[in-house]
C-alpha cells in the first residue's frame, strides 16, 4: 500500500479524473498536506469508469 502526500492547496493529478486536492481535509488552517493512498484512487476511477458519471469526494482525509 503506498500512500503519499501532497500539498493541500495543490491540483496534482492522481488519475484521468482525481486530483489530490479532491481528497484533502475541508477544514480550514488545520493543515497544509493531504495523505492519499493510491489504492483509494485507484478504486474510485474504477467506479467512476464504470458508471460513466462524475464521483464527489466527501472526505478523502482528515487531518488531525
Amino acid at each position: 500500500m503506498a500512500i503519499n502526500t501532497y500539498k493541500k492547496a495543490n491540483r496534482t493529478p492522481l488519475s484521468a479524473n482525481f486530483k489530490s486536492n479532491e481528497f484533502a481535509c475541508k477544514g480550514k488552517g488545520c493543515c497544509s498536506t493531504v495523505l492519499v493512498d493510491e489504492k483509494l484512487v485507484e478504486f474510485c476511477q474504477k467506479i467512476r469508469d464504470h458508471f460513466g458519471a462524475a464521483v464527489t469526494i466527501n472526505s478523502g482525509y482528515r487531518c488531525q
